[in-house]
């Protein structure tokens, strides 16, 4: 039967992990008690490995002392220098029967390889930035190229059509006038007819 302590809580001396599925003691019987993501603290230790100039503050170097007191495994009091792939657990070499058949491998290695991981992705991702970025460019001069070209032809087609009205309205105006010669012409011939006509009338 379950253990109560607190407010009332269930507190169990075991428990299955949702990892790996295995039983494993519970520490000092309240589940609280169990340590911060193992791994995260090796990935930490690997990247001060390579950047020595990290992880200098009081806040880091207290992180690291706080890391320190989750090393060593609750069952077996021994360091858990070991990490499963196919639990994302790290353990001690005596927890082994728990990861039998398992993609298992040093803590150390684990972290070492997240670094490299991290690295070559960090400079996948930077490889396909400046490509990118310089496809961006183009494009933006495509963009001002098309609307210097499009203000180029409209101020030329606007000066052809200027053209063509000023022409047309001078061909107008020759037009009208050869218009109006002409028929000054034709009523100053009628008018001299007519004018001929009522003088032989007068004479008849």
């Amino acid at each position: 039967m379950s253990k109560r302590i607190g407010r009332g809580r269930d507190v169990r001396p075991h428990t299955h992990l949702p990892t790996c599925k295995q039983a494993h003691t519970v520490p000092g019987g309240n589940v609280a008690n169990f340590p911060m993501d193992f791994l995260a603290d090796r990935f930490l230790s690997a990247v001060l490995e390579i950047c020595p100039d990290a992880g200098n503050s009081s806040e880091d170097n207290e992180a690291q002392e706080k890391a320190k007191n989750y090393e060593m495994c609750y069952g077996h009091n021994k360091i858990r220098d070991m990490y499963c792939h196919s639990c994302n657990q790290v353990y001690c070499m005596e927890c082994s029967s728990d990861h039998v058949d398992h993609a298992v491998g040093t803590v150390k290695d684990a972290a070492m390889s997240a670094v490299q991981n991290m690295t070559s992705l960090t400079t996948a991702a930077r490889e396909r930035h400046s490509p990118l970025q310089e496809a961006i460019e183009e494009i933006r001069q495509s963009i001002e190229e098309t609307e210097a070209v499009h203000a180029a032809a409209k101020e030329e087609l606007d000066d052809s059509f200027e053209e063509m009205m000023q022409a047309l309205k001078h061909r107008r105006k020759d037009l009208l006038e050869d218009l109006n010669d002409l028929r000054y012409d034709r009523v100053s011939v009628l008018k001299m007819k007519r004018n001929e006509l009522c003088a032989t009338i007068k004479r008849s």
